[in-house]
């Protein structure tokens, strides 16, 4: 690391924590990839230092081993997000298509209108499936919308959790790793 220049040095710190802070904050929109936004700040830091190749054998193994672990964290995560947005909108009635078509309009309209704006289109999406389905129901269209939105803020909570043992691992691998 001593070849490269010092601005160098402190310009990629400065892209891990912005990119992990950005992944942070994200985690409050829905559809916004922010464990993985998180994970690909920790990813910059950990090859530009190597993994600690450079400090003691002990270092090197802990960064490799945190890292292992914070990428399962970011794909469990991932996975638990969806799982549970879609397990908690099923149960109240909404056919696995008319989810599959919900997620596509979170998908389509977040990238053209922010996530937000993707969220409203999915829960429109749910609402317009149920309502038509259940021949103009819409008491039954409404409690899947709500299921849809608390599903989403509970699946932010466990977002946000994922994130607080990624970051919390990484200030490890910055600050307290063992063999330094």
């Amino acid at each position: 690391m001593s070849w490269l220049p010092a601005g160098l040095h402190w310009g990629l710190f400065a892209l891990s924590i912005i990119l992990q802070l950005i992944g942070l904050f994200g985690l409050f929109l829905v559809y916004f990839p922010g464990l993985t936004v998180i994970w690909v700040g920790q990813l910059v830091w950990a090859i530009y230092i190597h993994f600690n190749h450079n400090l003691s054998p002990l270092a090197h193994a802990w960064t490799i081993g945190i890292f292992v672990f914070n990428s399962l964290l970011m794909i469990i995560g991932g996975l638990i997000d969806n799982v549970v947005m879609a397990r908690k909108t099923y149960k109240e009635g909404v056919p696995w298509w008319g989810i599959g078509l919900s997620w596509l309009a979170m998908l389509m309209i977040g990238i053209v209108a922010t996530p937000l704006g993707g969220l409203a289109a999915g829960a429109l999406t749910i609402f317009v499936v149920q309502y038509f389905r259940l021949e103009q129901d819409f008491t039954s269209a409404y409690q899947a919308v709500k299921a849809l939105l608390a599903s989403s803020l509970q699946a932010t909570v466990y977002r946000l959790g994922f994130a607080a043992v990624m970051l919390g691992l990484w200030l490890v691998v910055l600050f307290w790793l063992p063999g330094r």
